[in-house]
């Protein structure tokens, strides 16, 4: 879970432009499982 949170936290820096649903997307096409509401939790 630690690294999950490290790399949505990276991916928001390096797209700050990007929203919850746009990076759970991401993890979507990589394959990674993780709940829309698991991205928004950890960037509020």
């Amino acid at each position: 879970m630690r690294s999950i949170r490290a790399l949505i936290l990276r991916l928001v820096r390096e797209n700050p432009g990007w929203g919850y649903r746009r990076i759970h997307g991401e993890f979507a096409t990589l394959g990674i499982k993780v709940a829309s509401s698991t991205v928004w939790e950890i960037l509020k």
